[in-house]
């Protein structure tokens, strides 16, 4: 799943969990699938904050002196 594909399913299960609509064990259920979503966004996140980091060293090499664009 992409980072975009996570963030939806985790606004479906909120929509799911406001309208009180479900059971308790579909609840349980729900929290739990939301925890392992949101790990995995951070975990992209994590990766992507990673990437940027590397560009702007990337860059800083370029300018020669580490000043930001």
């Amino acid at each position: 799943m992409t980072f975009e594909q996570y963030i939806k399913r985790l606004s479906e299960i909120s929509d799911r969990l406001e309208d009180n609509s479900v059971t308790l064990d579909e609840s349980i259920a729900l929290f739990e699938e939301s925890l392992k979503l949101s790990s995995q966004c951070m975990k992209i996140l994590k990766e992507k904050k990673g990437k940027i980091t590397e560009i702007n060293k990337e860059l800083a090499g370029v300018t020669g002196n580490g000043d930001e664009l």
